[in-house]
């Protein structure tokens, strides 16, 4: 029972406990993430991951091949010793915290569910719900035009007149794109496809009743009312490993509910889905995306070894750039790149082949490949807390494909 009490904690945390439990809810306004000069972050991270190593019995088992330990040792050495001639060193070490410790209790949360494979339907149902929660709160968000103020739950305050938070404009009106209790319209896009991706590996593991069915359509058409298009491409190619991996009578039958009501929404909201793909009409953004590239390759092309070092992309940036010029690239393999260097970049490219093939590669990295738009289409998975958790999540459930289903 503590088990699962400490799972389900987990994928709340994600969407909750990064910002409102680890950071205060005031340093926080729209559009910024100021958890860089957080050291709660790393220490409330370390300490949930001991509870977890508590309550269910299982720790990391950390390879001890040298085939592991090799690169893995190499990054940390590269990281940190380019951490000691960087303009913030801090910085670099307070995310290499924060990245490791998520690292830690996925291993942790891996290894529990292989040992367990009950706790892996604890675990996705969790995703699930907590994905439909926030599918409400971005519905309400929508329909009223502003947030609901839950301050408790770290919602931040934003209405359609918010200066630097999403939104569409459809047929001359503004709208507020739903943030949840997340930052940014699109962290919110990529938590429900996780859920998304939860309720298919869900399907394939469980009998989907009508409570998991009510609970995906929430999912979906939240995922619609982000109106994030790295998520709508995500959610699909999610579908499309749902029909590879379950069969299409299986999608068909467990999921029809939920694809139903998506394609009415989609009728519904057919102009606003319309205007984020007509990208024309957003001549300013695409240059944006454009600048924003363009400097994290020139910045590669200063430092193509070793990068500007972790964490340090945006501080070193020119200081006379406008404030929404100054962030990361909207790309995370460029933006990597650009903090690590070719050399980190290849080091952690190789761990990570290392791990999955260990995993079963094939099988595993499966479920990683309909993700892919959002790390060639945005930044957060690797620059947020809750992007990482994310990331981590998605780890886990891939990680995990090998476990028996049960007859449907």
């Amino acid at each position: 029972m503590l088990q699962k009490g400490v799972l389900t904690a987990w994928v709340f945390g994600i969407s909750i406990g990064t910002r409102y439990i680890l950071t205060r809810p005031q340093d926080f306004g729209p559009a910024q993430d100021l958890e860089y000069t957080s050291i709660y972050i790393p220490l409330s991270l370390l300490l949930s991951w001991l509870v977890l190593v508590v309550f269910s019995n299982e720790t990391p088992r950390l390879p001890r091949n040298w085939r592991y330990l090799l690169p893995t040792l190499s990054l940390f050495t590269v990281i940190v010793v380019r951490a000691t001639y960087s303009q913030r060193p801090d910085l670099t070490i307070w995310w290499l915290a924060v990245v490791l410790t998520f690292a830690l209790t996925a291993l942790t949360i891996y290894g529990a569910i292989r040992k367990n494979p009950q706790l892996l339907r604890t675990f996705l149902r969790a995703i699930l719900f907590v994905g439909a929660l926030q599918a409400i709160l971005a519905l309400l968000q929508v329909s009223l035009g502003h947030t609901l103020g839950l301050s408790f739950f770290g919602e931040i305050t934003a209405t359609d007149t918010t200066l630097g938070v999403a939104k569409l404009v459809v047929d001359g009106t503004t709208l507020l794109r739903p943030i949840g209790t997340f930052l940014h319209a699109n962290i919110l896009g990529g938590f429900l496809a996780l859920a998304f991706f939860g309720a298919i590996q869900l399907a394939k593991h469980v009998r989907f009743g009508l409570i998991e069915r009510i609970m995906t359509s929430l999912v979906l058409l939240g995922l619609i009312a982000s109106y994030s298009r790295a998520a709508w491409i995500t959610g699909v190619l999610i579908l499309g490993y749902g029909l590879v991996t379950i069969g299409p009578r299986a999608i068909a039958h467990k999921l029809a509910l939920p694809l139903i009501i998506s394609a009415i929404a989609l009728i519904i909201w057919f102009p606003g889905v319309s205007a984020r793909f007509n990208l024309s009409e957003h001549p300013q953004q695409i240059n944006l995306r454009q600048q924003l590239q363009d400097q994290a390759l020139e910045t590669l092309a200063e430092g193509p070894a070793f990068g500007t070092g972790l964490r340090n992309y945006v501080v070193q940036l020119n200081q006379e750039l406008l404030p929404h010029e100054k962030q990361p690239a909207h790309n995370a393999l460029v933006h990597s790149a650009a903090e690590l260097g070719f050399v980190g970049l290849a080091l952690f490219t190789l761990l990570l082949l290392l791990v999955y093939w260990k995993l079963g590669i094939w099988r595993t990295i499966f479920g990683v490949l309909p993700f892919l738009p959002i790390l060639l289409l945005d930044h957060y998975l690797i620059t947020t807390t809750a992007g990482l958790g994310i990331l981590a999540t998605m780890f886990i459930v891939s990680a995990t494909m090998c476990v028996p289903r049960e007859t449907p």
